[in-house]
């Protein structure tokens, strides 16, 4: 049996990108593995390389499918899937050498439900990479308690930094949102943060993420209301909870932090926080808009601030102190 399936999406990627992630796949130290490339609809030139990648290697298989969005192009590699780890990639990115192996040694050697490796990202044309502000752990393996669920669950380990059993996958029924929700992926880290028993760490960049304007995750600042497809993360969490029994509460509070910094983010911040709050009422959630709101409160009425020979101290939002001993008010 096949040890490592990964799993590529494509919709008509730009063919050299397309290339490039190919090439760094089929070139890794670790050779026991298979390349699902699931075409999401693409133009006839990219279903026709894809085509010439599974002709030219037997470890490469090609599904032709309508155009359906990454989350049901990635459910529907997970049913494809031969090898005992699965493990994604995105189309126009490329991986280190040692990105299977690393992380396969890594799985076993811990008895790990899922091993994560650190990546970088770099924006098209340049040859910059800067890491993704992934936290560090001192230990190669944690064994998973609720403060750590905690921390990794507002931590987002995108699914190609993560290689998990499929067995797991498969005892879980874990998968991606669909309907072209743009967070898809985010369903699926949930829950595997929330299911593993242990998880593993690679302390190496191994995945190297392409960023541009146009695709999902590009840093275009035009697009920001696009976050409100978390709600339909959300929506698909609620749902899946219930079928499995377990309380929707345990996991979402853990990731609400998050939604509570969507204000910073959204252009539509009153529509965001109406929707958030209907939630919050709803299914009893952490009121992370209340504890927003609380703190800014609290700093209004208690701050304290050095800045470079001024010391600012207000209380009830009066400014009592600065750095001559005048008293002022404000």
């Amino acid at each position: 049996m096949t040890e490592i399936s990964v799993i590529l999406p494509v919709y008509n990627s730009n063919l050299t990108h397309l290339r490039t992630a190919v090439q760094s796949v089929l070139s890794q130290s670790f050779s026991d593995f298979e390349l699902i490339i699931v075409d999401d609809g693409s133009e006839r030139n990219v279903a026709g390389l894809c085509d010439e990648f599974a002709a030219a290697d037997s470890r490469i298989r090609v599904f032709h499918n309508s155009n359906q969005g990454p989350g049901k192009s990635r459910n529907f590699g997970i049913g494809q899937a031969k090898g005992n780890f699965i493990i994604f990639m995105d189309h126009d990115d490329h991986v280190a050498s040692g990105w299977l192996e690393k992380l396969y040694h890594s799985i076993i050697d811990n008895e790990a439900d899922a091993a994560f490796c650190y990546a970088g990202e770099f924006v098209d044309g340049s040859d910059e990479v800067e890491a993704l502000p992934y936290p560090r752990f001192e230990r190669e393996a944690l064994s998973l308690n609720e403060k750590l669920r905690r921390r990794l669950s507002i931590t987002f380990f995108p699914p190609w930094a993560k290689l998990v059993r499929r067995a797991f996958i498969e005892k879980y029924g874990l998968g991606f949102s669909e309907d072209f929700n743009r967070f898809d992926d985010v369903f699926f880290h949930l829950f595997v943060v929330h299911h593993a028993r242990k998880i593993s760490f690679v302390n190496e960049m191994l995945y190297f993420h392409r960023m541009f304007d146009g695709s999902i995750s590009g840093r275009s600042r035009q697009n920001t209301d696009m976050y409100f497809d978390a709600f339909k993360t959300m929506d698909d969490v609620i749902a899946k909870c219930r079928k499995d029994g377990i309380d929707c509460r345990v996991i979402l509070n853990r990731v609400m932090p998050m939604y509570g910094l969507g204000e910073e983010i959204v252009v539509s911040k009153e529509k965001f926080n109406r929707r958030l709050a209907e939630y919050i009422r709803t299914y009893k959630l952490d009121n992370v808009l209340f504890k927003r709101k609380l703190k800014a409160f609290k700093h209004w009425l208690f701050f304290c601030r050095f800045k470079k020979d001024r010391k600012i101290l207000r209380i009830f939002g009066i400014t009592l102190i600065n750095s001559t001993g005048d008293r002022t008010a404000k």
